[in-house]
């Protein structure tokens, strides 16, 4: 399970950098109508939904983890889940530091 300073961190560091790049350098969003698409998405990439939650600004976020790698859906204003690269990474072995 990932602990709150890691969630927080992972909010913190998407908020730095998604907001604050000029438009132009903005990676491009993959959005799906509905949970069950996101689900089906993140499967082909053997990761599974883990938790949600709300930001501070109200955004909700849903989080899916694989063995090897985990991706952030955002709930758009529109009911769209959104994911970008940004949002897509790869797991660190445990006792590597960033």
């Amino acid at each position: 399970m990932i602990g709150r300073a890691i969630v927080l961190t992972i909010l913190v560091v998407f908020v730095t950098a998604f907001f604050t790049r000029p438009p132009q350098a903005q990676t491009p969003m993959y959005c799906f109508n509905d949970f069950e698409t996101a689900e089906k998405k993140a499967a082909e990439h053997d990761e599974k939904f883990r938790y949600s939650g709300t930001n501070l600004l109200g955004i909700e976020m849903f989080f899916f983890i694989g063995k090897k790698t985990w991706t952030i859906f955002i709930k758009s204003e529109g009911g769209f889940f959104c994911t970008s690269p940004a949002l897509i990474g790869v797991k660190k072995p445990k006792g590597i530091s960033a």
